[in-house]
């Protein structure tokens, strides 16, 4: 749940893969209290970076990045780039991208240790440049 605006979203699914519990990248499916589009998606963008920024720091992070407007398998989203996250033995970073189909979001979450940056963030690239909806 990415925001006050879909905070009655309801996970329908989520995939995770990766290399530890501090290592891996996520994809997860919500469905949403309100439809968002290429026409609305702008007026979201303050309250979901806004959201974003808080969980971050609730977390010990910090947003390096973000929002920066993203398209995923031709769905308009955001991009975030996070750090300092607290995670088990240690922090992580983040590349998390929120895009959106009407009633639907999908957040995928590519989190790494610095050991790790490069493998998950070549993994990450592959899901992003081959995500597709089909319905």
């Amino acid at each position: 749940e990415t925001s006050t605006a879909v905070s009655s979203g309801n996970q329908r699914w989520s995939e995770s893969f990766g290399i530890d519990g501090n290592n891996f990248v996520s994809l997860t499916e919500y469905e949403l209290n309100i439809e968002v589009g290429e026409e609305n998606i702008s007026e979201l963008e303050q309250e979901i970076g806004e959201t974003i920024e808080q969980l971050t720091q609730q977390a010990g992070g910090s947003v390096d990045e973000g929002p920066s407007e993203v398209t995923m398998g031709g769905l308009p989203g955001f991009r975030f780039e996070l750090s300092g996250v607290e995670a088990e033995g240690g922090t992580v970073a983040s590349s998390i991208l929120l895009v959106f189909d009407g009633t639907t979001e999908y957040f995928l979450n590519c989190q790494f240790t610095d050991e790790h940056k490069d493998e998950i963030d070549e993994g990450c690239t592959q899901i992003i440049d081959s995500f597709q909806v089909t319905q």
